[in-house]
């Protein structure tokens, strides 16, 4: 099962179960606009991380943010990424949230200066 929890109070904040579900939630953000510039590819013995910078204008609104996404490997495919973002409360403005959406970490990470947002895949996949 694919799992892809994302911090923050926005639109692309919450957990996304299910490949379709994660598929849906990177076209949601790439629906806006966001791009994504790679700095550094990061290596240690057993896992890998991408260093990228996230931008993008809508009206008067900018995003302009570090990205640090770590790749956890295990039998030389991706099981897991978390990732760590410079501004949280920037995404949650550019990316506002419906009413409706399920929160994760709301609260306690609103004000972060670098919070998680992870991904899972298990069996595998």
């Amino acid at each position: 099962m694919d799992v892809f929890v994302r911090s923050g109070d926005n639109a692309i904040s919450g957990a996304a179960v299910g490949a379709s579900a994660v598929v849906e939630r990177a076209r949601l953000i790439a629906s806006d606009g966001l791009n994504f510039e790679l700095r550094h590819i990061l290596v240690s013995r057993n896992n890998m991380a991408l260093s990228l910078d996230n931008t993008a204008v809508r009206d008067e609104l900018k995003l302009d943010e570090h990205l640090l996404a770590v790749s956890f490997l295990r039998d030389g495919k991706t099981s897991a990424i978390e990732t760590y973002l410079s501004d949280l409360s920037g995404m949650n403005a550019f990316f506002p949230a419906p009413s409706s959406l399920p929160r994760y970490c709301a609260a306690s990470c609103s004000n972060a200066a670098a919070a998680p947002m992870f991904f899972s895949m298990e069996g595998g996949n």
